[in-house]
């Protein structure tokens, strides 16, 4: 089998490369026997979590680097018929039904990648989606092998979900517990922003407005002030407090978000 690398894609997709759509091309048309092993070691490298990243099958039609909708019926039909043959009852498949059935399978898994489709047939094959007694035909694609395997990746969609965001809370607490060292020139501008635009009765209806001479007071002056503050103006501050490395001042728009969060589910109870 063909080395292959890895590259992006426009739409930030990891593709692989085209060196095993070229042995397959090599074959002769009529050569279906060695066409289909070009394929069966291109599945045997395929695994479930790369496809996410894979190219999808619209992409790599429009793609100059990509295939022609011909190219890839070609590539299905042959990995059709390589699945039929494992079922004694659809081991006679013509090439012209498995091309029929390609067709409606590309049409049907076009925001899904070739590496789908190849992965996919292979898992029917094993049983992995379901028992189809001894049969291959569109019933048996559409409606047990297809709806299975897109539950299967939906989970391993999710799970990247659920990896992705354990890595960006872990990023957070790690920034949170870096060493704090202020930003001088934005912790002087918070200060004077915010002795500008508090008004005295944010505070208390009748004390007068303090004077703020070091950060320790600012930040006590802070919490008081926060409640009067939108939403969107707390992340705003969060995100600038974070990014300038302001971490009490970030903690206290933080907690007053979660304390809105928490009082409005208390509400809805």
């Amino acid at each position: 089998m063909s080395n292959e690398i890895t590259k992006k894609n426009s739409d930030n997709g990891i593709v692989t490369s085209t060196h095993w759509h070229k042995d397959f091309f090599e074959k002769d048309i009529n050569d279906i026997n060695g066409r289909s092993m070009v394929i069966l070691e291109k599945e045997s490298s395929i695994v479930l979590a790369e496809t996410i990243e894979c190219r999808k099958l619209s992409s790599l039609l429009l793609a100059d680097d990509g295939l022609s909708k011909k190219q890839v019926l070609q590539i299905l039909q042959i990995a059709i018929l390589n699945t039929a043959r494992s079922f004694k009852y659809s081991e006679n498949m013509t090439p012209m039904q498995a091309y029929v059935l390609a067709d409606d399978l590309l049409d049907k898994m076009k925001y899904e990648s070739l590496e789908d489709v190849l992965l996919m047939l292979k898992m029917g094959r094993r049983g992995e989606l379901g028992s189809n007694k001894g049969r291959f035909d569109s019933d048996v694609l559409f409606t047990l092998f297809l709806p299975a395997y897109n539950e299967i990746k939906a989970e391993q969609w999710e799970e990247k979900k659920r990896v992705e965001k354990l890595e960006r809370e872990k990023k957070e607490q790690e920034d949170l517990a870096a060493p704090r060292e202020y930003n001088v020139d934005y912790v002087d501008k918070l200060h004077k922003a915010w002795k500008e635009s508090i008004k005295p009765k944010v505070i208390t209806s009748t004390s007068p407005l303090p004077e703020v001479n070091h950060h320790e007071q600012f930040m006590v002056n802070l919490r008081q002030v926060v409640s009067s503050m939108t939403n969107s103006e707390l992340q705003n501050e969060m995100i600038r407090a974070k990014n300038n490395k302001v971490f009490d001042a970030y903690e206290i728009y933080e907690n007053e978000l979660k304390r809105r969060d928490k009082n409005g589910r208390n509400k809805s109870k």
